[in-house]
């Protein structure tokens, strides 16, 4: 955790005219931020923390992205550092550039298929438990029915007892593909590097890998993906879902050119684009080496040393952000838009807590990142979720004049009124992911036809709600 901390004295030794403590010391970001910030500014969607908070013991951060999903970190793990997976390359090395799997009658099909003998082959070396068989039989009969949310879920819970099934992670990917919810493509290509890493012949996950590269924009690192799987499977690279994927990259990579899209312009233009730690590092020691030339005139001088330090700053943001480091867990069903104050929390060891735009307060499981519980805390939208600190109590509050205390009730029988759980969680994660990517007009019409009722209790309880200012 030290290591993570430490002050680089080199980097700010050559800042002479700079307050080091405006320099990052790391950048923690979900990697498939950088590349969309410049959508969403175009879809008029704003990202922003909400809340931070850390575990008990300090090696865990937990962020709620406004208009997006929590990001649960871990501060004391170096192997979360690559941001842009195109890192694929150095899980093969010239052994494995050979020619796999037989010729297939169905080469010519849309999708990707495995063979029998690669089925035969997983299945003996990664056999699964009778209960994450079960929970992945269960898996795939959700995806068949299309049912995203539901098949997700099981697959978490399989890959918990199965953390090395190649299987596994190429199903999940493909099924958050098939969802596509911010930050699922991303999500799909980390589990298709991680089930190569685990079988570096599995077919679908290559494939797979490419496809996300390419949704990702990353255009470059899916074409040299997608030339590397044609080598090793051949007799696939003609296949009709091979051959359009061809055809989207290469209309992407020309329309990027048409543009003028390259990656000098980005580097020079673009706060979001991320260098490779060679060209920082480079780049800081050959001006460090400059020297400002003292030619009698005092102002030249500073003015030479300030842009030489404002050069230097540059690329060492440019350095921390080759070093970003990316996300562990990921949380979603909730729906942070409306206010800039909505928190989320650690719930002991096992579990977190946010609040949500559509009234209700979600628990997660940390370790699966299942949905546990929805709770309806408040009449419009919870802002406030903090656990007690030794006794088993939530407490919340939002835009009504009350603040909720929960606690586990196994014995006591509860009223329809007192009972505060939503049952219908499917449907409340779906409305809450259109509420999020939603028009912000088109936001606040949602939110008036959901919360219409407001203004029908007796007296006009809620006509005149007045939300605290943030």
């Amino acid at each position: 955790m030290l290591k993570r901390h430490r002050t680089n004295l080199f980097e700010y030794k050559l800042l002479e005219f700079i307050d080091p403590s405006t320099v990052p010391l790391t950048y923690y970001v979900p990697g498939h931020l950088p590349k969309r910030i410049d959508e969403y500014r175009r879809r008029m969607k704003t990202l922003s923390i909400t809340f931070l908070s850390f575990n008990s013991n300090g090696t865990e951060l937990l962020a709620n992205l406004g208009g997006e999903q929590l990001y649960l970190f871990n501060l004391c793990d170096d192997s979360s550092s690559p941001v842009k997976y195109d890192t694929y390359k150095t899980l093969f090395d010239k052994s494995d550039l050979i020619e796999i799997l037989p010729a297939s009658k169905s080469s010519s099909s849309e999708t990707i298929p495995d063979t029998d003998s690669q089925k035969t082959n997983n299945k003996k070396k990664f056999k699964l438990s009778p209960k994450a068989e079960a929970l992945k039989l269960k898996a795939n009969a959700s995806f068949e029915e299309q049912n995203y949310v539901e098949a997700i879920d099981y697959y978490n819970q399989a890959i918990i007892l199965a953390e090395n099934s190649p299987i596994l992670y190429g199903n999940r990917a493909a099924t958050l593909m098939k969802r596509n919810w911010d930050g699922d493509v991303y999500s799909a290509m980390r589990d298709c590097y991680k089930a190569l890493m685990f079988d570096k012949t599995h077919l679908k996950s290559h494939f797979r890998l490419a496809k996300c590269l390419n949704d990702l924009k990353w255009h470059q690192e899916a074409k040299e993906c997608l030339n590397f799987f044609c080598k090793r499977f051949p007799d696939y690279a003609k296949s009709q879902a091979c051959e359009n994927l061809v055809k989207d990259i290469e209309k992407a990579l020309k329309s990027s050119k048409n543009k003028g899209d390259s990656v000098d312009d980005e580097h020079e233009n673009s706060d979001t684009e991320w260098t490779t730690m060679s060209e920082s590092e480079s780049e800081i020691s050959d001006i460090s080496n400059k020297k400002p030339k003292l030619n009698g005139n005092e102002s030249d001088s500073n003015e030479s040393l300030s842009a030489n330090n404002d050069k230097i700053l540059k690329n060492i943001y440019y350095q921390k952000k080759s070093r970003a480091v990316d996300f562990n867990s990921r949380y979603c069903g909730h729906c942070n838009v409306a206010t800039d104050i909505k928190e989320a929390n650690f719930i002991g060891d096992n579990f977190i807590a946010a609040g949500s735009d559509d009234g209700s307060f979600f628990i997660w499981d940390k370790k699966t990142s299942n949905i546990v519980k929805v709770l309806r805390g408040d009449e419009s939208i919870v802002n406030c979720v903090q656990p007690h600190p030794y006794s088993c109590y939530i407490a919340t509050s939002g835009i009504d004049s009350e603040i909720r205390l929960w606690s586990p009730n196994f014995d006591e029988a509860l009223t329809d009124e007192e009972d505060r759980v939503v049952n219908d969680v499917k449907s409340a994660v779906l409305n809450n992911q259109v509420k999020m990517n939603s028009h912000p007009f088109e936001y606040l019409f949602l939110n008036l036809t959901q919360n219409a009722n407001w203004n029908t209790e007796e007296g006009g309880g809620h006509q005149n709600v007045e939300c605290r200012p943030s």
